[in-house]
Parts: structure tokens; sequence; C-alpha cells
């Protein structure tokens, strides 16, 4: 959280290492609207060497329907946050 300064708000991360799939499935990525293609391998059977197809996916946020579902906690908790580091700066916070 950033309370002041040029960009005040709050920024969520999703980690590459941990979500790689968060940008794309969010629908995010640059020029692509609403899919995104990926590969999938597919062998029509084991004599047959695998054959790499690609297809296009729809993007589905979840980002969004995570955040309606958890609203009531997460005021809360920011509302805490907030609280706490006002008066680690100082301020009468009651």
């Amino acid at each position: 959280m950033q309370y002041a300064g040029r960009n005040p708000g709050v920024r969520i991360v999703a980690r590459k290492a941990i979500a790689p799939h968060a940008r794309v499935y969010e629908g995010l990525s640059a020029g692509r609207g609403g899919s995104f293609r990926h590969p999938v391998f597919q062998r029509r059977n084991l004599q047959t060497p695998r054959r790499e197809v690609w297809v296009t996916q729809r993007t589905r946020a979840f980002l969004l329907p995570a955040v309606q579902a958890g609203r009531e906690r997460i005021v809360t908790e920011l509302g805490d946050a907030l609280t706490s580091s006002a008066a680690a700066a100082g301020w009468r916070v009651r």
C-alpha cells in the first residue's frame, strides 16, 4: 500500500514464479482481447510421436470474483493496516 506520493493506492502483484498464468487468465496480455493461445500436446497412439497443437482459450477473471467474495474481510484488514501504519507514524488513532 502507498498512502501518498504520485500513485497512492493498493497494488496487487501476481508473481510469475507463483502464478505464471495470472496475467493471461485475467485478460491482461496486450492485444489479445478476450483470449490467449497456448500449446497442448496430443498423441494419437503410443506409436506416433507427440504433436504440438496450439489452441485458443478464453480468458476468465479470477481476481475480481475473489475480491467480491472476500469484500468485508478485505475492507476490515485494509482498515486495520492503515490504522497500524498511522499509529506507527505517530498519528493519534481511535
